[in-house]
C-alpha cells in the first residue's frame, strides 16, 4: 500500500472529538495541522491535547477537513472553499445528500470539494 503525503498544512475545523482526534493522528504523522473552532475554549483545549496550533488568518493550508455538526456543515465548507482557493476541502459528516445538495444550491465552486 503507498502512502500520501500532504505536503502542506492541513486545517480542521471544528475541534471535537472527531477533529481533535484527526488532529492527534496527523500531528502524530508530523503533519502540521491548524485547528479553528468557533468556541476559544474548545479549539485550545485541542491545541492543548497535542492537535495541532491554533489556525491564524492568512494561513494557507493544502487541506481542509470539517469537522462540525451535519446541520451546518454545508455552510462552513462553502466558507472555506471561498477562504482557502488553492486548498482541497473536505468533510466528516455521516450524512453526504443533503450536504452535497445544500452546496450546489448554495453555488459554491466544488471543484475542490471531495
Amino acid at each position: 500500500m503507498s502512502t500520501a503525503r500532504v505536503a502542506g498544512p492541513v486545517k480542521i475545523v471544528g475541534s471535537g472529538l472527531i477533529g481533535t482526534s484527526i488532529g492527534l493522528a496527523l500531528t502524530q504523522a508530523g503533519v502540521q495541522v491548524l485547528v479553528s473552532d468557533s468556541s476559544p475554549a474548545v479549539q485550545d483545549l485541542a491545541v492543548d491535547f497535542g492537535a495541532g496550533e491554533v489556525f491564524k488568518d492568512g494561513q494557507n493550508p493544502e487541506l481542509v477537513i470539517v469537522c462540525v455538526p451535519p446541520d451546518v456543515t454545508a455552510s462552513v465548507i462553502a466558507q472555506q472553499l471561498e477562504l482557502h482557493p488553492k486548498a482541497t476541502v473536505t468533510d466528516v459528516a455521516s450524512v453526504k445528500a443533503t450536504i452535497l445538495s445544500k452546496l450546489e444550491s448554495s453555488g459554491a465552486d466544488l471543484s475542490r470539494y471531495v
